[in-house]
């Protein structure tokens, strides 16, 4: 369409979820160019400074790190989303494409109390995590000629290029979540908990490692080089490595999502023994590391695991001393955001790039404030701020 630019409690899980079905020819999926710039972290929002490393540039990067994690630990705010002109009609018809998977059930459940507030009738088409499945799901969604598309970013552009194209032509708004695509690729106008997000949470993991180390830090990083997310966002971890630690390394563990809480624990404890350097095992999110700190343990490595899309089981790992640092963002506003993208596009409002693809907010737990973490982090307010907005309230 290219305009100007719920609750889902378990997203890391959701996730996950996606990054296991097979077979998507996942690696061709959106960028994977390791796209951080403007991906920011310290308190939510806002980065470290942004400056070059220089011959002391150890210390000095450490400090910047130093001082980002000191804005991490700041408590979520409530959001600010602008109010929009006018009251948006009621009865505007939208789609979903959802998935199989429990977490895709609960991201529906999500956009339900959005979608009531606003009076919109939503309709939702669930697909199997294929490419066939999902062109399939995407064929029947710009048939039915909605308002706006919300989907699953899980598939290369590619598949559903006929799709997209269709729905440019028929000037139907597509907003996407949990991918790599961006806005204005192929269509796409708005991209929520995308790469800017996953890349933010990530760099807020390297500055805790490049803090906690004084600059020393040996970092591996768990991946799956066939989920595109997964390989962006290592690409992010290197680049702030690079940018404030010239005395650091970050070096990649390559995984298999479908050995999740497996193989995975016992691959990065072997990993660890043959590269005893390491002192930093980080990741895109909290499950694919399921298992890791109680194997280090275990094992009897002094090792530091450090969580993203954390969840309340790493707030209680942190606190057993099982896992260093857990990094929650946003989950609850996600659905809320992605229905507030579309009534924009819907309504001809401005879209500006930080509702269009949100940086979001995070939030840093380790041993010095782990006993302040909630039993569910979330952003205040969010279901009060958005229907305010959209004056429904």
């Amino acid at each position: 369409m290219a305009r100007a630019v719920g609750e889902t409690p378990r997203r890391a899980m959701w996730l996950a979820a996606l990054a296991l079905a097979a077979p998507l020819p996942l690696a061709a999926c959106g960028s994977s160019d390791g796209d951080s710039a403007g991906a920011t972290a310290a308190g939510g929002t806002t980065s470290a400074a942004s400056a070059t490393t220089t011959a002391d540039g150890a210390g000095a990067g450490s400090e910047q790190a130093a001082q980002a994690v000191e804005q991490l630990r700041v408590a979520p705010r409530p959001l600010e989303i602008p109010a929009l002109e006018r009251r948006p009609a009621s009865g505007t018809s939208a789609y979903l494409i959802s998935c199989t998977f429990v977490e895709c059930q609960t991201l529906e459940r999500g956009f339900a109390p959005a979608i009531e507030a606003l009076g919109w009738q939503l309709r939702t088409v669930t697909s199997e995590l294929t490419p066939e499945g999902i062109a399939a799901a995407w064929t029947q969604a710009v048939a039915a000629r909605p308002a706006v598309i919300f989907a699953l970013d899980v598939v290369p552009v590619s598949v559903i290029q006929s799709q997209l194209e269709e729905a440019e032509r028929n000037g139907i708004a597509v907003v996407v979540t949990a991918g790599t695509t961006r806005v204005g690729e192929g269509g796409v106008d708005a991209s929520i908990g995308g790469t800017r997000s996953h890349a933010a949470d990530t760099i807020a993991a390297v500055d805790w490692a490049i803090a906690d180390s004084g600059g020393k830090a040996d970092i591996a990083f768990v991946y799956g080089p066939s989920v595109p997310m997964q390989a962006t966002v290592f690409e992010a971890a290197k680049q702030e490595a690079a940018r404030l630690c010239p005395d650091c390394s970050v070096e990649g563990i390559t995984v298999k999502p479908t050995e999740v809480g497996k193989a995975i624990p016992g691959q990065v404890v072997s990993y660890v023994q043959k590269h005893p350097e390491v002192r930093y095992v980080l990741s895109d999110g909290s499950t694919i590391v399921l298992g890791v700190g109680q194997a280090l343990k275990a094992a009897g490595l002094d090792v530091k695991v450090v969580t993203t899309l954390s969840q309340a089981q790493n707030f209680e790992s942190v606190r057993n001393g099982v896992e260093a640092a857990a990094i929650p963002s946003e989950d609850v506003s996600l659905a809320w955001r992605m229905v507030d993208a579309g009534v924009r596009l819907v309504e001809g409002a401005e879209l500006p790039e930080e509702l269009a693809d949100p940086v979001g907010q995070r939030q840093l737990f380790d041993a010095a404030n782990v006993a302040e973490a909630p039993r569910q982090w979330e952003i205040p307010d969010v279901a009060a701020t958005f229907t305010e907005a959209w004056q429904v309230g």
